[in-house]
């Protein structure tokens, strides 16, 4: 046997095990249960700068849908994302002759998540994006409903994928994300942030 002919294709073959494709191609939905921690960042004439206000942990759901493709051991995937449930905070402004608070809901984005396949079942995957969120400062020097302003931002993360069949996978991901300042009325402005984890089921087809 020539050892030397017979090297290449030895490699070759070891090589492309080594770097087979991940089995998570292709169009995917998901939900998951999980909690949201939202924090905000305030500044008014009363509190001059911005100043962290009180965070509060809310219980949350979330459903994305997106599509995702194996490069050799590498995947990128794309993604849109619903987050259900306010994300309500506790005081903003300890001011004592006030008291303000903010409320957010409606949060949605979508991320772009490249990833690298550990395995044919199992994937990590880092989440970068921009994201929406409604929120609404409410309160004594707000009326009636409070006052309501979109904020966007940009998130990043982290997540897991491990198939449990051909088709039914289990995650996890973790992700935080920052929204921009908004003024809600004369010398009131928030900034407000979310750090949100979630564990779920999802289907690729």
């Amino acid at each position: 046997m020539n050892f030397k002919s017979n090297i290449l294709p030895i490699a070759l073959a070891v090589f492309s095990v080594s770097v087979m494709a991940g089995g998570f191609d292709g169009p995917f939905i998901q939900g998951g249960l999980g909690l949201s921690t939202t924090k905000p960042k305030s500044g008014s004439f009363l509190n001059p700068g911005f100043n962290d206000g009180e965070s509060s942990t809310r219980f949350i759901g979330s459903i994305a849908a997106g599509y995702s493709r194996s490069a050799n051991q590498f995947n990128w995937a794309g993604s849109l994302y619903y987050v259900m449930g306010d994300q309500k905070t506790g005081s903003f402004n300890r001011h004592p002759n006030t008291n303000l608070g903010f409320k957010g809901s409606g949060v949605r984005g979508f991320t772009i998540e490249p990833g690298y396949n550990l395995s044919h079942n199992t994937l990590i995957y880092g989440k970068f994006g921009l994201a929406q969120m409604r929120g609404r400062a409410e309160g004594s020097v707000f009326p009636g409903q409070g006052i309501r302003r979109t904020h966007v931002g940009y998130g990043y993360g982290a997540g897991l994928r491990i198939r449990l069949n051909d088709n039914l996978y289990g995650m996890a991901e973790i992700m935080q994300t920052d929204f921009n300042r908004k003024d809600y009325t004369t010398g009131v402005s928030v900034r407000p942030s979310t750090f949100t984890g979630i564990m779920g089921i999802g289907y690729s087809f």
